[in-house]
């Protein structure tokens, strides 16, 4: 059984399902978030404030469609120009972003986190969120199934993964990355809750795309088939974390 919980953000209303058991911490969480969005606005506010124990920090937003793979981007800043439109530092407001957005303070000194928060978004509005576990991670495996605390996807903890970390499936022709994939079955059966696909002619129908990257995710609260049509396509994803309260 699932409950609705409704949270105020930057004007807007947030719709977001979570389990019984995790309802509250779901909730708490994304609250805490949503509370700290405003502070996400500016080249300066996205850097970590060591004095507050309780923010979000904006670490990395994935841009879809602009042609440029957000893998890497997230990686090292390739392809981000030194630059960038004050758009793609921010979530919640619908502001012209053509850049991937890297806060190189966070990602190149991951240290002493606690939490780590990717949110999808959907005309600006969250529509999916996987709060992990950030103990004990670097900025790359952070993402990692036995790492999530709670999530909007509710048959996650309960379903095996055959892909689930940021650099997801990579080979040939297939960019899957970001990737929670429960299972393939020869692309007709693939299924799974999210992934950013990082080029344009993949292996399967489900992931080839007019312009990349493309970040593709179910619409319901457990995982699709990608072939279904209740999948759908987020125009960025953002990635939060919180650092530890000694800190």
């Amino acid at each position: 059984m699932t409950k609705t919980f409704q949270s105020l953000a930057l004007g807007f209303l947030v719709l977001i399902q979570a389990s019984s058991t995790s309802g509250r911490e779901d909730t708490r969480l994304l609250n805490d978030i949503n509370g700290a969005v405003t502070k996400c606005q500016g080249d300066k506010s996205c850097f970590p404030d060591m004095n507050s124990n309780s923010s979000w920090i904006l670490a990395f937003r994935g841009t879809a469609a602009i042609g440029k793979p957000v893998y890497p981007a997230y990686v090292d800043g390739t392809g981000i120009p030194k630059r960038i439109q004050k758009g793609c530092m921010q979530v919640g407001q619908n502001l012209p972003c053509s850049n991937h957005f890297r806060n190189n303070t966070v990602l190149d000194n991951w240290k002493d986190i606690s939490e780590v928060a990717l949110i999808i978004y959907k005309n600006s509005i969250p529509v999916h969120h996987v709060i992990f576990n950030g103990s004990s991670s670097t900025y790359m495996t952070w993402m990692d199934k036995n790492k999530v605390e709670s999530t909007s996807w509710v048959d996650i903890f309960n379903n095996s993964a055959n892909y689930f970390g940021i650099h997801g499936h990579q080979e040939s022709s297939m960019r899957r990355t970001f990737f929670m994939n429960h299972n393939y079955g020869t692309c007709p059966n693939d299924q799974g809750w999210f992934v950013a696909i990082d080029n344009i002619l993949g292996d399967c129908m489900w992931e080839q795309t007019p312009k990349f990257p493309m970040f593709k995710y179910s619409t319901g609260n457990i995982m699709v088939n990608w072939n279904e049509a209740k999948t759908d396509h987020a125009e960025y994803f953002a990635v939060f974390v919180k650092y530890n309260k000694s800190t």
